[in-house]
């Protein structure tokens, strides 16, 4: 009976989940696709990472033209969709700078970025202190900057169509004027 309870609260649990990412469930009345991060219109924090092969990473350098910058975890079965959906509009948006953080752990990432065939960097910070200066709670997480580093969009991101509405939501036309206005 416990497992049979157990079994249907994971259900609804995943249900409501489900219903939050669509903006259609909220406890907090937060926009869909929201949990924390910093907010539109904020300067992204410069921090740096290490890469892949190990050379130091300035963040605020990778600037100068629009960027997706993806915080992940090699233990979150979610970033596995977020990476495909970031792979996929690293190789066709040249002109889109895609940059991941993950883990604290440089060799877990590289592992992470090897068996998912990584395009982008993904980076190692030394400690958490970079989620913390972007206020994640959770992860996968993904925010939308224009080229001075501005948050144009940000939020909960794990499959692709999450991925598509926030570039659309960061990059549209209307968002680029405001932007340029």
């Amino acid at each position: 009976m416990v497992l049979l309870e157990a079994g249907l609260l994971l259900l609804v649990l995943r249900s409501l989940g489900r219903l939050q990412q669509r903006g259609m469930f909220s406890l907090d009345h937060a926009p869909p696709f929201s949990n924390g991060g910093l907010n539109v219109g904020e300067q992204a924090p410069a921090f740096s990472a290490t890469d892949l092969e190990g050379r130091l990473v300035e963040f605020d350098r990778l600037l100068g033209r629009k960027c997706v910058l993806a915080f992940v975890s090699p233990q979150c079965s979610a970033c596995v969709y977020t990476l495909d959906a970031l792979n996929e509009v690293a190789q066709r948006e040249r002109d889109l700078n895609v940059v991941v953080v993950g883990g604290t752990d440089l060799e877990e990432n590289r592992r992470y970025a090897t068996a998912h065939k990584a395009v982008m960097p993904i980076l190692t910070p030394a400690t958490d202190t970079v989620r913390e200066l972007y206020r994640i709670k959770g992860v996968p997480y993904v925010f939308a900057l224009d080229s001075a580093g501005v948050v144009r969009a940000a939020g909960i991101v794990n499959e692709a169509k999450h991925l598509t509405g926030l570039l659309a939501a960061a990059y549209s036309p209307v968002a680029i004027a405001h932007e340029i206005a």
